[in-house]
């Protein structure tokens, strides 16, 4: 099993897809070095007709021997790159996915080959038509051990991904009740679960969101076992991913959330939405251009005799406004707004290019107007 370390910042524009190509790729490390008895038993039942797939033309065996490098002592393993990249668009079939391979240059291909094998390649693999050979190998893979079985475990794989997991179980924490406590009528789910993302409410942290938070913490102390408690001698002093998330959203302000909203609802649907997008219109927001707002700051008699602050939102004044006087910092205030970007992303408010939906750009204003009247 591998690990991966990612960043908060990477899980948050991350999007889960089911692949055919990642399944052939995966059947075909199995034939060629299963490493559990369900592998091995694969291996069995297919390795005579793959043997004699590979006898036909030597450049193959090259080609399969020279795209997995196994791990030893402290080298890691590796796949070549062009048998893991992702598929060309979301939910795409076996046929497109191979026709991605299939447009691959051959040095291109070559490059991958030697950056997984880490020095020169044989002969074959230098003047033969790599890419054709490594399109018959995995059409072959997928027609004969994976077509017939891909409906099950297709039906497995989208089943592990519509688990509730992390950032939807931070969505449901955020509105401060568990899953079986929201609103029943949906209109009425998504305005709360959407009020939220801007207003956390109640406490969240129950001992299950703890438990969660900590298993899906990127903390680089290996000794952080599931379940310990943060607090205890040899844990990572640094804040669980759910705590780190509800203080990066509760350290934006009006300020953040109108200049954001103004952009999104004069914008309307496919409006860019990335947290990126957000920061950068925080940093270009002037509040004196919004259509009945005027911003009074004591010290500035100037801009205090234009009037007060004309906007119905409770507790909005000109004081949420003062800190911006300071440098701004816009990569803080992307960093603030990856956590909501990766709620709305599960609320259907943006889309997979992180840009506003008609249910965003509907939901998205009511769901503010909540967070700050209610």
């Amino acid at each position: 099993m591998g690990t991966w370390r990612v960043t908060s910042d990477l899980l948050a524009k991350a999007r889960f897809t089911v692949s055919p190509k990642a399944e052939a790729v995966a059947a075909l490390e199995a034939l060629v070095r299963p490493s559990d008895p369900a592998e091995r038993a694969f291996r069995a039942a297919h390795r005579v007709a793959f043997e004699a797939m590979l006898d036909e033309r030597p450049v193959r065996r090259d080609l399969v021997s020279h795209s997995f490098r196994p791990r030893r002592g402290s080298q890691s393993g590796w796949v070549a790159d062009f048998l893991t990249s992702p598929p060309p668009a979301p939910d795409a079939a076996f046929e497109a996915e191979l026709a991605d391979l299939a447009a691959t240059p051959a040095g291109k291909l070559r490059a991958d080959l030697r950056e997984t094998t880490g020095g020169p390649l044989p002969r074959s693999l230098e003047t033969g038509d790599v890419t054709r050979e490594a399109v018959f190998v995995l059409e072959w893979i997928w027609t004969h051990a994976v077509a017939t079985d891909w409906p099950r475990r297709e039906r497995l794989l989208r089943a592990d991904i519509a688990r509730p997991g992390w950032p939807g179980q931070m969505l449901v924490s955020f509105s401060g009740r568990t899953a079986t406590a929201l609103p029943d009528d949906d209109a009425e789910l998504w305005l709360t679960l959407a009020t939220s993302v801007a207003s956390p409410q109640g406490d969240p942290l129950s001992e299950e969101d703890r438990e969660f938070a900590r298993a899906m913490e990127w903390a680089e102390d290996e000794d952080l076992k599931f379940g310990q408690d943060l607090d205890e001698p040899g844990a990572d002093s640094e804040p669980d991913e759910l705590s780190a998330a509800i203080a990066a959203v509760c350290a934006l302000d009006h300020f953040d959330w109108l200049a954001v909203m103004s952009a999104l609802v004069t914008g309307g649907p496919g409006t860019p939405a990335s947290a990126a997008d957000l920061a950068r219109y925080v940093r270009d927001f002037d509040p004196d251009e919004v259509i009945g707002l005027k911003v009074a700051v004591a010290d500035d008699a100037a801009r205090e005799a234009e009037g007060d602050a004309d906007f119905d939102a409770p507790g909005l004044d000109g004081s949420d406004f003062d800190d911006y006087e300071d440098e701004f910092d816009e990569l803080s205030i992307e960093g603030l707004f990856l956590h909501v970007t990766a709620m709305w992303s599960v609320l259907g408010a943006i889309d997979e290019d992180d840009r506003l939906t008609p249910l965003g750009w509907w939901g998205l204003p009511e769901a503010m107007r909540r967070a700050w009247t209610e």
